[in-house]
């Protein structure tokens, strides 16, 4: 009898227990994940940028994040770069009424424009701010970027930015051509 009591508490804690890992968690992760397309018209030789991003806050507090970002640039003029990103941070706010999110990511692998002094090194750092325009197929998701140093387009910081993700200045915006960037 009292196996029969243990097997049918321990069925009834294995069937409610996945229903208040969900509820626990719902609405409790916030995150950026999606991607983009873009053509930037500034960037001089014909540029295409592909950019995937799968970031999770870790903790609101303290903004800490785990997740990846992919990126890929092609040049006529310097042919395929490809980075790998790992979050560090993320931040979330509005941006002209819009969902935004600041991140700190660093670079963990690079592939192509080996003589580019600028195209981004394993161990530096990014500061991104990207906008959610509420609707897929480049309707209104924006990239922006703070550069290091805006003056010689370094984009990459060679440390962890001052300020993290709490700081952010637009050094250069950019509109999505296509893609689904969502915030939530």
């Amino acid at each position: 009898m009292k196996a029969r009591i243990v097997l049918v508490a321990m069925l009834m804690a294995m069937l409610l227990l996945p229903g208040a890992t969900a509820s626990a968690n719902a609405g409790g992760v916030r995150g950026v994940t999606g991607s983009m397309k873009l053509e930037p018209p500034d960037w001089g030789s014909y540029y295409r940028v592909w950019l995937n991003f799968n970031i999770h806050e870790v903790n609101p507090i303290t903004h800490d994040a785990k997740g990846m970002i992919h990126g890929q640039v092609y040049s006529e003029e310097f042919g395929w770069k490809r980075l790998w990103f790992e979050a560090k941070c993320v931040s979330f706010r509005q941006f002209e009424g819009k969902a935004a999110a600041v991140f700190v990511a660093t670079i963990v692998r690079r592939e192509g424009w080996d003589a580019i002094p600028t195209a981004g090194n394993p161990g530096e750092y990014l500061r991104w701010q990207v906008v959610d325009g509420g609707m897929p197929g480049g309707r209104g998701d924006v990239w922006m970027l703070d550069y290091f140093d805006y003056s010689s387009f370094t984009e990459y910081w060679p440390m962890y930015p001052g300020g993290g993700c709490n700081d952010f200045r637009i050094d250069e915006t950019n509109y999505a051509d296509h893609g689904n960037l969502v915030i939530h």
